[in-house]
């Protein structure tokens, strides 16, 4: 039987794969293989496996701050010019510092 496709669910991989020296003939076994002809069952590539809540939760914030973080050596010389001139910008700099203070927090 001459295999076409294959389905690895990287979510079900150990820790220990996911290092450099781990060949790659390690992941390839956990593969699941089907023919062109039969393929996978229906329904069988459409399941998420569920994620627990802490790695969720770290994911969220983790994933924000290193947004705000690429953001913010360009948003806060240009808030602080503004707020210098507007009052609303005074509020804008404020939440930029709570939110970026609470999720650096949040995330160690």
């Amino acid at each position: 039987m001459t295999e076409y496709y294959y389905r690895l669910d990287v979510g079900q991989l150990p820790d220990e794969l996911y290092r450099e020296p781990v060949p790659v003939k390690e992941w390839l076994q956990r593969t699941i293989a089907c023919n062109k002809k039969e393929g996978f069952p229906k329904n069988s590539l459409n399941q998420l496996l569920p994620i627990p809540w802490d790695v969720e939760a770290e994911r969220i914030v983790g994933i924000s701050l290193y947004m705000v973080g690429n953001v913010l050596p360009f948003l806060l010389p240009l808030l602080c010019l503004l707020a210098f001139f507007f009052q609303s910008a005074k509020y804008v700099l404020l939440f930029v510092f709570l939110y970026t203070g609470t999720l650096f927090v949040v995330e160690r």
